[in-house]
């Protein structure tokens, strides 16, 4: 397989399989939903004229996504680099995540060990730095992932066309249309369970005892301000809260690119992509509790060699995620973590303070 750099895209059907609930604020005790706003120009009927208006759809937003392909990218690394558990260090982690240690007023690191990191570890060249406080920008570009619905359609925010692959289309959902705006939003109710009513009721502390606890405090511990803290605490413990949310069954796109990217680089996505489908394609909040898990298909994939422009695979790295080892990307992806572990286990290890 050639090392030769290229831009490479990924386009991604998801199917919401779970309310997908991902915030951006409250209204009481409603968290709201997070939602992309666009102008969209609605022609007129009968020699009407049209008119111009701001429409607004629920979407996952490209930060958030970005954030959980790179904990699966990094899982799939820990796997291939056989990191046992507790053995990376908070400053080893931060030189995984972030390119070095950028915490407390401390300089990153000079661009040649940069240099040197990014071509050790495939991940800082996909996602660059958390804090965006590296020389070397990452290539991994992350696209909102939002609803295959009418506005979006309407606007031409979404490839209903496909996208063009050399002299072939990837079709995106082909025969499904776009879904209705309005069918888009849901809510879910959830509840703060008081304790005292389950299980856990034979552990707890009996008033009497709690009482005698607090008297025994030094006063200014059994002031005012903490019986306050308890009574909000208790009227809270089962308080009904509401959740917007995407509902199931919603149809969903996203892509993802990569510029100037080595195939080492597109090998650790594609198997990073890999990981999250195979974890249930989650996004958003609340996967402990049965939220937000997808059905996830890569639609397709290609390759442009970044000198020339010339198309230099197309679905290869779709393959990768369909046949495994098999796949001369997922091969190089092994190799790598072989050659260089020694490498990359002692770089962890020298930032341990």
């Amino acid at each position: 397989m050639s090392n030769q750099r290229c831009h490479w895209t990924f386009l991604l059907e998801l199917t919401t399989l779970q309310p997908l609930t991902t915030g951006m604020g409250n209204d009481g005790n409603e968290q709201i939903l997070r939602t992309l706003s666009f102008p969209l120009y609605i022609p007129g009927e009968a020699g009407e004229e049209g008119e111009w208006t701001m429409a607004e759809v629920p979407h996952v937003s490209g930060q958030a996504f970005k954030a959980t392909l790179r904990e699966s990218c990094f899982a799939v690394m820990a796997q291939a680099l056989e990191l046992a558990e507790g053995s990376v260090s908070r400053d080893g982690l931060r030189l995984v995540l972030k390119g070095g240690k950028n915490d407390k007023g401390e300089t990153s690191v000079s661009l040649d060990a940069l240099r040197e990191l990014r071509a050790l570890l495939p991940i800082l060249d996909i996602f660059g730095a958390l804090d965006q406080g590296q020389a070397l920008p990452a290539s991994g570009q992350f696209s909102d992932v939002r609803p295959w619905c009418q506005g979006l359609a309407a606007a031409g925010l979404i490839p209903t066309q496909g996208v063009r692959c050399d002299s072939e289309i990837i079709e995106i959902f082909p025969g499904l249309p776009p879904i209705p705006d309005h069918l888009l939003r849901s809510r879910v109710e959830q509840f703060k369970h008081d304790l005292s009513q389950t299980h856990a009721a034979h552990v707890l502390m009996t008033d009497a005892d709690k009482t005698k606890l607090i008297e025994g405090r030094a006063e200014r511990k059994a002031s005012e301000k903490p019986a306050k803290k308890e009574e909000r605490r208790a009227l809270n413990e089962s308080m009904p809260y509401t959740l917007q949310a995407i509902p199931p069954n919603v149809p969903m796109v996203a892509e993802i690119r990569l510029v100037d990217a080595a195939p080492v680089a597109a090998a650790l996505l594609a198997a990073g992509i890999e990981f999250w489908i195979k974890s249930g394609g989650h996004l958003g909040s609340g996967k402990s509790v049965g939220r937000g898990a997808c059905r996830v298909r890569v639609a397709g994939s290609m390759a442009v060699d970044a000198r020339t422009g010339q198309f230099q695979a197309r679905g290869e790295t779709t393959g990768l995620i369909q046949a495994g080892e098999q796949s001369p990307y997922a091969a190089a992806l092994k190799a790598h973590f072989v050659e260089q572990g020694g490498k990359i286990r002692a770089k962890l290890a020298e930032v341990v303070r």
